[in-house]
């Protein structure tokens, strides 16, 4: 997967930037620019948007998910925040590769979890950091798209993720 970055370099200064944030795991697997100039990098220590001095940083088990759009040539991200976007400028090389592999490898497990009356459910999660794996495990529970957000879907989603939790502590 990886082999198509040999011969690139990252921005000496922007890589020595990213090592005093994430270490070590913080080496640029995939990054472009945008037309403002700001940097995006993905690493195993996270993906990092900005430039040496101002980067956010989001940690691959904070992005709960995210697609690149072709047709926009828009890397876009649901975090636990809220969502986040980057558009290129020029080609986008392995940005949206690197992305998907680095999301799925920060998952361990999730199961779909129905929930009665409504149409998607929930998911729940356990991941973990790539770039750290002595971090503990991030666990989570999502409501699906159109899955009111109520005490009882809550409670079916919190018990499905406590035995999630319990088949893995």
């Amino acid at each position: 997967m990886f082999e198509a970055l040999r011969g690139r370099r990252l921005d000496r200064d922007v890589q020595r930037s990213l090592t005093e944030i994430g270490g070590g795991a913080a080496r640029a697997l995939a990054w472009g620019r945008d037309a403002r100039g700001r940097w995006c990098v993905l690493s195993r220590a996270g993906l990092f948007v900005g430039e040496p001095g101002e980067w956010k940083r989001w940690r691959w088990p904070e992005v709960e998910n995210g697609s690149w759009n072709n047709d926009l040539r828009t890397l876009k991200w649901k975090h636990s925040t809220g969502t986040a976007t980057f558009r290129p400028d020029g080609d986008p090389r392995d940005i949206p590769l690197v992305f998907k592999e680095l999301v799925e490898s920060s998952i361990l497990v999730a199961e779909h979890v129905e929930i009665p009356e409504t149409r998607n459910g929930g998911d729940v999660a356990g991941r973990r950091d790539p770039g750290d794996p002595s971090a503990p495990i991030v666990w989570t529970a999502t409501l699906g798209r159109g899955t009111k957000d109520t005490p009882e879907n809550r409670a079916v989603l919190n018990d499905a993720l406590a035995a999630l939790r319990a088949q893995y502590e």
